[in-house]
């Protein structure tokens, strides 16, 4: 057990010891007294010069001014008793990354076996009735165990390495905020360096940062991506060589199981390489294979989706059909059809509805467009009469209409319609709401309050992207070419969706109930994923995501030096110190004395 000072500057108020020393000698130099006469005094000898300043006159309230002073001048410098180490840790925090780079090899095992061999370890070494709390550091730091070594040792076990980490910071926050005060906590890191370091990071308990494996070189394919373009497919890939020596080696290149292209690639020391291929048009899928030979296979493959955009299911209910149907099958994918209101039936088995000043009785299944729609107790609060928007302002919001060119429109006639709750007001003229995306009772719902056919809107070059976008964002997603490994993917079902089932390429499956949205992932393994979405009458779609490992951030298997990290005040050599701060003590001690002092200056003439 010893004491800290953590204000060490306030022990400068110790000078006023001193001080008071002096006042009090200068006061007794000049200190009067009455008598009948001097007579006698004459005969005195005199003091010597200095004589009467090395005379220290000791009196009671000298003593309790010092002390009152003493107090708190260790009062302001915040003392501190830290009492021994409390032994043993009882509260092991385990933070484990599980990016893609702790998946290469280091020997005869990868860096993440390793890790989780020292996990167990540290595991074995609680006491009985220790906490253990386990932290997986991947794309999404999350708690995956707390509780007692049996929990965290059985969610090791399920852990599995993948996904791009750029920063270790949210982990340690995570494993800060899982200290539990009433125990002697240590947290341990178990990592392979990469990635942004978390520099000067203070814990609230000691930190423990564990480096696995060594430095390694690596080749990657870290992009991979294709477009159409005349009639042909463009594809480019990005090779890189994380290595101290040149690389020769062959790409391979397959659309399914067939061989499309084989061809050398010379990689400098640290560089990268580029590669282009132009294609016939078709296929669903390619793979690109690198013989990178080295300790990280899982980036030297590389898979790309190329199946066309999810076809969208359109039906337009409409009087005048011509200039919305002329726009809509301009969509890319988009499946169109055509009733007029009176044969409209609500029942009918689409993705998008778009109503043209018509509105049902009930809102269709899937989504809907509702553009200048009249007074209906689906949308309450819709004005009779049209509004005059003239001289108006546009004011837009959103991504949605981000570089569209609206100027010179004339909406024509605009509804008076009010902001619904659940929607998002992107287009407003002045105060009048003209576009409003959200959800209305429940359903997907874009709303146009202006008439296409009475403005000019119908006839700008604004007006097919702003329904081709305005479709597409209310049309159930589609997968996209490629992701990282990691990475999470928001997924707008079909709107009759009960179920999304998620296959991962080990086989194991996720099922989550359907949605307006659904957020799948991460998906940290590398590989194809199957997505399958279901509804009560069987399958609704059928998709495949490819999800890639190359990464720049986790493909160079250099170490970096581990970060400065340190812990609280409160804890040291390893372990956490119980402390107790003594200055509020020592404060309210030297109010006592001086309130004592006082009393004994202002004390009764009898008692003195």
């Amino acid at each position: 057990m010893h004491m800290q000072f953590l204000l060490p500057i306030g022990l400068l108020a110790l000078l006023a010891l001193p001080v008071i020393v002096l006042l009090h000698i200068i006061r007794e130099r000049r200190r009067r007294q009455v008598v009948p006469s001097l007579l006698h005094w004459r005969d005195l000898p005199r003091p010597q010069g200095g004589q009467r300043l090395s005379q220290l006159p000791i009196s009671p309230l000298l003593l309790l001014q010092l002390l009152a002073a003493l107090l708190l001048a260790l009062a302001l410098a915040r003392p501190q008793l830290l009492a021994a180490p409390l032994g043993q840790a009882t509260q092991l925090v385990l933070v484990i990354d599980t990016s893609t780079s702790m998946a290469a090899r280091d020997g005869s095992s990868t860096r993440f076996d390793q890790a989780v061999g020292r996990a167990r370890a540290l595991l074995g070494t609680l006491p009985p009735g220790g906490s253990a709390t386990l932290i997986a550091a991947g794309s999404v730091p999350q708690v995956v165990a707390q509780g007692d070594r049996a929990a965290a040792e059985a969610a090791l076990g399920q852990l599995r390495p993948g996904g791009t980490v750029q920063d270790m910071g949210p982990a340690l926050a995570l494993a800060d905020a899982a200290v539990d005060a009433q125990h002697t906590a240590r947290i341990v890191v178990l990592t392979d360096g990469g990635g942004p370091r978390p520099d000067a990071y203070v814990a609230a308990a000691p930190i423990d940062w564990q480096q696995i494996g060594g430095a390694a070189a690596n080749r990657a394919i870290i992009a991979f991506a294709a477009r159409a373009a005349g009639g042909k497919t463009q594809v480019y890939a990005r090779v890189a060589n994380y290595g101290d020596s040149s690389f020769d080696g062959m790409l391979r290149l397959f659309s399914g199981d067939e061989a499309l292209d084989a061809r050398p690639v010379q990689i400098a020391a640290n560089a990268e390489a580029e590669q282009t291929w132009t294609l016939p048009a078709g296929g669903d899928a390619l793979r690109l294979e690198l013989d990178g030979g080295d300790a990280l296979p899982d980036d030297d493959t590389a898979v790309l989706s190329l199946a066309p955009e999810r076809p969208i299911r359109v039906l337009l209910v409409a009087e005048d059909a011509e200039p919305l149907q002329r726009a809509l099958k301009a969509v890319p994918g988009a499946q169109v059809s055509y009733v007029p209101p009176s044969q409209y039936a609500a029942q009918q088995d689409v993705d998008v509805t778009v109503f043209d000043t018509f509105l049902p009785n009930e809102w269709p299944a899937g989504a809907a467009l509702a553009i200048y729609p009249p007074t209906s107790a689906l949308l309450p609060g819709i004005a009779a009469q049209p509004v005059d928007i003239s001289g108006e302002t546009l004011e837009t919001g959103g991504s949605l209409l981000g570089g569209l060119g609206l100027g010179g429109v004339n909406f024509g006639l605009v509804r008076g319609v009010e902001p619904y709750s659940g929607t998002a007001t992107l287009l407003r003229a002045g105060e009048t709401p003209l576009i409003q995306r959200g959800q209305v009772d429940g359903r997907s719902l874009a709303i146009w309050s202006f008439d296409i056919h009475q403005g000019n809107i119908a006839t700008r070059l604004a007006f097919p992207l702003l329904v081709s976008r305005t479709l597409r964002d209310l049309a159930p997603t589609a997968p996209p070419a490629s992701l990282v490994a990691g990475a999470t993917m928001v997924l707008r079902p079909d709107p009759r969706t009960t179920t999304v089932e998620l296959v991962a390429p080990n086989g194991q499956v996720q099922r989550m109930p359907g949605g307006a949205s659904v957020t799948l992932g991460p998906l940290a393994q590398a590989g194809w994923y199957d997505l399958i979405e279901r509804g009560p009458s069987g399958e609704r779609y059928r998709g495949k995501i490819a999800v890639n490992a190359g990464a720049a951030a986790e493909s160079s298997l250099r170490q970096q030096p581990a970060p400065t990290l340190s812990a609280a005040a409160a804890a040291q050599g390893g372990l956490l110190r119980r402390t107790t701060d003594l200055w509020p003590g020592l404060a309210l001690l030297a109010a006592a004395i001086l309130i004592f002092e006082w009393l004994y200056i202002h004390r009764p003439l009898a008692a003195r």
